[in-house]
Formats: structure tokens, sequence, C-alpha cells
């Protein structure tokens, strides 16, 4: 941990104070520190530390069952190869599996590889620090259990009333972004893993949705709710048919059990559009694909309500520019509560949430 610190000052990004890295210095600092090392054949490839109480970064919060996740690193040696995300991923399981509803950490936002990748593994900001010598510091968390629960947002004090106001005042709040996205590889490597292409692609949409959460405002009677997940709502043309039929599952945060999720509730489903579905809440995501078109903008059909919030999402025909594989993709949201830069959060963790379906 000394050495990569160390190697972090003389690069001119320093992080920390390279004396903290003793066991004295970084039980001074923490209360009750467990450290922990990642290995590969043997070698060292990564550590960081596990506390259970940060009143520093997290105060109110003692009675809160969560581990905070402090001095991450992965050896130089090691970095570029998905270690960091494969050290993220086993403290999620560790603390499903120790009883916890948390994890959280803090970082420097402006520092665009911590972003990607805290967020892109699902953590949410939780709480933006005043900035100090350059550095944006957020706490984060990665909630483990998501139940489809909502909490009422106050609008007078909300940091989006302004936004918010100003836009529902207009007659059409909603906004297209168009881009490609590079899914090179991904077709042979779900194929391997006999998972459908298109479920894959939904899988990534929602994963890259989730740990915004502007994508999971919702307006109902008159108050502004935050949804704590997703319910990917698909077109679908079973074989033999040429008429599309709408798909509602419950997403899982694991590919296979999502893939089998899907292949079951389509072959259940003997209406077009099953609306019952949707009277339970709005934590929607309408998705629709369209693979004969390689198109380069789209617009979305609407029932027109002002206050939708509900993101539209729509890819097209991948297409071979020289060795990569291009998809036409297309996001719809309402401005009211996303704005361009949650546009591109999501954009930057989908091409992370694509990249690991390469990788794993």
């Amino acid at each position: 941990m000394a050495e990569k610190a160390a190697w972090l000052i003389e690069k001119g990004t320093g992080m920390w104070d390279v004396s903290q890295f003793t066991r004295e210095g970084l039980q001074k600092k923490y209360e009750a520190p467990r450290y922990y090392l990642g290995t590969a054949d043997g070698e060292i490839f990564g550590g960081f530390i596990l506390i259970e109480k940060d009143t520093a970064y997290w105060p109110g919060c003692e009675g809160d069952r969560a581990f905070y996740f402090h001095k991450f690193m992965v050896t130089n040696a090691f970095a570029g190869k998905g270690c960091s995300r494969k050290i993220l991923d086993w403290v999620k399981a560790f603390a499903e599996r120790s009883g916890k509803d948390y994890v959280r950490l803090d970082f420097d936002e402006s520092r665009e590889y911590l972003r990607n990748l805290y967020y892109g593994a699902g953590f949410e900001c939780v709480r933006r620090l005043p900035e100090k010598d350059g550095e944006r510091v957020v706490t984060a968390e990665y909630r483990i259990h998501r139940n489809g629960v909502k909490k009422e947002i106050c609008i007078d004090t909300w940091d989006r009333k302004e936004h918010f106001k100003f836009f529902s005042s207009t007659d059409l709040p909603f906004y297209n972004t168009n881009f490609t996205l590079d899914i090179t590889g991904v077709k042979e490597k779900v194929k391997e893993a006999g998972v459908s292409l298109n479920t894959a692609l939904i899988y990534t949409a929602v994963k890259a949705l989730l740990p915004v959460a502007n994508f999971r405002y919702r307006y109902e009677n008159g108050s502004v709710f935050e949804y704590d997940e997703l319910i990917p709502s698909f077109t679908h043309i079973k074989k033999g048919e040429s008429l599309f039929r709408f798909i509602s599952v419950n997403f899982s945060d694991d590919l296979r059990t999502f893939d089998a999720d899907v292949r079951k509730k389509t072959a259940e489903s003997d209406r077009y559009f099953d609306l019952d579905e949707m009277k339970n809440g709005t934590n929607f995501v309408f998705i629709s694909s369209l693979p004969w078109i390689p198109f380069t903008g789209i617009d979305h059909t609407l029932a027109f309500n002002k206050y939708d919030a509900i993101p539209r999402i729509t890819w097209g025909k991948y297409y071979a520019d020289g060795t990569r594989t291009i998809l036409p993709y297309n996001i719809q949201v309402n401005h009211m509560f996303v704005d361009g830069l949650h546009v591109g959060r999501f954009y930057e963790n989908l091409i992370a949430e694509t990249a690991r379906l390469v990788q794993d």
C-alpha cells in the first residue's frame, strides 16, 4: 500500500500520506480496521480496509448495518486487468453474507477512473462535500437489497427544485440522445454463456441506469418519489409471429438468472399488452430494439403526460466498422428529472458494463 501511495505522489496524483501506511498509523486513523489482500497464484494484486463505523464522512449513520471501504488499491502489475471490479464484487457479496445493508465509501469524483469504477459498480452518490484543493470528494453507497421501495422527495428542499419547476413549465420536457456503442466481442461471449444477446443488452442497460438516482425518480399523484429498483419492460416478437408484445421482468443482478427469467416470462406471455403489470408502480424502463435499421436518430411514442419520467431506450442494427462491432443507441429522458450530466454518467456506466460482459 505504501509503495502504491508513493508511486501516485511521484506521478503527481497523490491520494494519501505515505506515513499513514503503518499498522499504527491505520489503527490511529480508523476504529478497529480489518485488513484484506487479494491474491492470484500466490501474488498479491491489491488490498483494502473495511471498518464498521465512519463518523468522519458518515455522521449520524452509526446504527446502520454497513461496511465502510477505505485505502483501496491495485498493484501496478495487475492494473487494467479487471481486478478492481472483482474486489468490489467480492466486498459486496461479503457484505451481504455478513448481514449488511450497505457498502459505503468516499472518493474524489474529479478522478475519472474512480468515477467510472464506483458508479459502474452500482454505487450511488449520497453527498457532495465542499470542493477543497481541487478535490471534489463525494460519499457513495451500494445498497445490498433492492426491494421496489420508494421514498418521497421533498420538492421544497430537493436540489433539483429549480430545474424541476423550470422544465415543468414547458410543454415538451423530453429529449433524446443518440450515440454508438462498441459491442465488439459481446455477441460471441454471451453465446458461449448460452445467453441471448438482446437479454444481455437489456441487462447492461439496467445496470448502467441503476447507479444514477435521476433515472429512478418518478412523479406520482403530485409528488416526486425515488425508487430503489427498475423493472425493464421490453418489446419481443415470438418465433413465428410478426407482431411484438411487451414483456416486463423483475431485474436480477445475475445475468444468467435474469436470462432464465426473461425466457420463462416470454414463453408464458399470452397477451400483446399486459397492462395489469403496470398498475403497481411506475419504476419501469421501456426498452425496444430495431434490429433491422442502423439508425442515427429515433424518437419514441408517448401518451402525452409531461410528468412521465420513465426512460425509453432503443438500439438498432449492429454493424462492422473495421474490426469493431458498433451498435446504434438511443435514450429518451425527461429534463425535469434528468440532465445531460446524468445521461453522460449512464453512457460511461454502459461502456463499463459492456466491457465487463466481454471480460467475465
